[in-house]
């Protein structure tokens, strides 16, 4: 009896402990992005870069810090990564006029304008659809009725419950279920979105293979934001907004 009082009184102690700790680390990397951006307000670009760099290593996830982040970088004319990470905070944020002004502003300065290729309407569907019910969430959903179906189910064997409503309740809870987990499994393995890329590069040759000296397809320039295809021995298979495809090397992207 006396040792589950000590262990319950460690426990608690633990607990506490932890807290204190999850909450000291919090507090540490909101003080480091909040130094991150009086120096991007001050114009120490650099400074406000390393800043922001050390709570991103934190695993943070934010809006503002992707957006400080890349206004740092557009200060700093590195385009790419303005773009990177201005495209990042819009992800997050889609609705932030500040972060569409930003972009919009990046953009206007890429030297590459390529026509888009419309997407699929198989594949629109397919975005939509996994934008709607994210897989986590539908493999939940899925399983809560698979656990309904086997309720009604049970009821019906050993309860002798034949009605009209434990029947449609059995059937709408089975079909909804194997819906949902199949969109569940199926977005998982298959996503719709592409791996999307920036090159950080000023400017890159597009090239038929994985080869300094392959021949060039076309040049492309920093800001230019392309789909990642495959990789292979320090390339990267891509896919531009036209529908060109070809190869880069890796050191010239950075992942979105």
């Amino acid at each position: 009896m006396m040792h589950r009082s000590y262990r319950s009184v460690f426990m608690a102690v633990w607990l506490v402990l932890a807290s204190m700790a999850s909450n000291a680390q919090d507090a540490s990397v909101v003080q480091q992005f909040d130094e991150g951006t009086a120096s991007l307000e001050n114009g120490q670009f650099r400074e406000a870069l390393e800043s922001f760099e050390m709570v991103e290593a934190t695993g943070w996830v934010s809006s503002e810090l992707y957006y400080n982040t890349g206004l740092a970088y557009h200060r700093m004319d590195q385009l790419g990564q303005a773009i990177r990470y201005l495209e990042r905070a819009q992800e997050l944020a889609p609705d932030d006029e500040r972060i569409q002004h930003s972009l919009s502003i990046a953009r206007g300065r890429q030297k590459d304008s390529f026509s888009v290729l419309p997407l699929p309407f198989w594949k629109s569907l397919h975005m939509s659809a996994a934008r709607a019910l994210p897989p986590g969430i539908a493999f939940w959903l899925g399983l809560i009725c698979w656990i309904v179906f086997f309720g009604f189910l049970k009821a019906h064997l050993l309860f002798n419950r034949h009605s009209a409503w434990h029947n449609r309740g059995r059937t709408v809870a089975g079909i909804v279920g194997v819906v949902l987990l199949v969109h569940a499994f199926g977005t998982s393995a298959f996503s719709p979105f592409d791996v999307r890329a920036v090159i950080i590069e000023g400017e890159i040759s597009l090239r038929e293979q994985a080869d300094p000296d392959a021949r060039e397809v076309v040049q492309l320039h920093e800001g230019l934001i392309v789909t990642r295809e495959g990789v292979a021995s320090g390339w990267v298979f891509v896919e531009i907004p036209n529908g060109t495809q070809g190869w880069i090397p890796e050191s010239a992207l950075a992942g979105i």
